[in-house]
This record gives structure tokens, C-alpha cells and sequence, in this order.
């Protein structure tokens, strides 16, 4: 029950930061794309030989044009890690949608570059079946929390994001989402 009210609380924050860039009076549109280092962590002793790993992502968002934003985005990521448990190695690999509503402030702004941070919620929907342990899959639905800073040069941008997740990927290996990402975009 617990789960329940946490994720509807989330899903009712994401539409509320969705209506507010619908209601924003100029909005800017992108396409990112750029890579993400995967560091999930494990609170089930049992996994050993923990590899973090490179992976990439491609996304577009849409972002407020105030100096108080709001970012929703929608971005796909291919990773993958690598770990030992009960004796066996496991190389799972996570295609994954991503939809995360940032809301921010850009901190210094001219007509040629800005200097923006972000914080916001991240909901995660995993689009293959992956092995978890010889007999369980890593769940289908995850949550994060995210932390982002960018810098705008012109029409493109930089961004280099943290998230961490907020619910376990696994029970069996006590698997959470951690990632590190950095990005380059670019606004029509």
C-alpha cells in the first residue's frame, strides 16, 4: 500500500509540472542525445564482481523559456552491468523509456549562454525482459530522483545529470537504479 500512495503521489507532482509547461507562454523544443554510466547498487552481499558500464540515450524535451523552468523530457537509454551471484555471471541488458519533469532555475543568462540547474522526479519503464538472478526479472516500473546542471551555448547544450533511484529494481539482489549522464542537446 505504501508503494501505491508513494507512486501515485509522483505520477500527481509529474502532472502538475506537465500542466504548467502547458500553460507556459513560449517553450522551447530539443533533441538530446549523449551517454550514461550505470553504477546500480546492490544490498544483497551476495553479488560480487560489480562492473559499472557505458551506455547512450536519445531524447527530445520541451523547457520553459522562464528563469524559473520546468523540463519535461522523454528519452530512451541502452545500458547494461555486469555482476556475479550464486556462482553465475549476469550481463543484463536494460532498454529503457525515461520521462523525467525537472523543475529549475537558470542562474545567469545573456543572449548567447546560460547557466541552469534542475531537480525532479524521473519515471523509468523497462521495455525488454532482463535477468535479474537465474529466476527472477528486474521489475518493469522504477522511480528516481534526479539532479541536473547545464549550460547553454547558442542553441545547444550540456548537461551533465545524477539520478538515483528511489525504489529497488530487484528484491533478490536489493538492486538500485544509480546513473550518471551527460548530454548534448540542442532547442529549435
Amino acid at each position: 500500500m505504501k508503494n501505491q500512495i508513494k507512486q501515485g503521489m509522483l505520477v500527481m507532482v509529474m502532472g502538475l509540472l506537465v500542466n504548467q509547461v502547458a500553460r507556459a507562454q513560449e517553450v522551447d523544443f530539443g533533441v538530446k542525445a549523449g551517454s550514461v554510466y550505470t553504477m546500480p547498487s546492490y544490498s544483497n552481499k551476495s553479488v560480487s564482481d560489480k562492473k559499472s558500464e557505458f551506455g547512450a540515450q536519445v531524447g527530445i524535451f520541451a523547457r520553459t523559456t522562464d528563469r524559473f523552468f520546468v523540463q519535461p523530457e522523454l528519452t530512451l537509454s541502452f545500458t547494461s552491468t555486469t555482476y556475479n551471484f550464486e556462482g553465475k555471471k549476469h550481463n543484463p541488458n536494460f532498454y529503457q523509456l525515461h520521462l523525467p519533469i525537472q523543475a529549475g532555475y537558470k542562474f545567469y543568462e545573456s543572449e548567447k549562454m546560460g547557466i541552469r540547474a534542475s531537480v525532479g522526479p524521473q519515471l523509468n519503464y523497462q521495455l525488454n525482459k532482463a535477468k535479474a538472478t537465474s529466476t527472477a526479472n528486474y521489475k518493469s516500473f522504477s522511480y528516481d530522483a534526479l539532479a541536473n546542471v547545464g549550460l547553454d551555448i547558442n542553441r545547444f547544450g550540456i548537461d551533465l545529470r545524477y539520478n538515483h533511484g528511489l525504489n529497488t529494481i530487484s528484491k533478490e539482489l536489493g538492486a538500485k537504479n544509480k546513473s550518471i549522464a551527460l548530454s548534448v542537446g540542442y532547442t529549435f
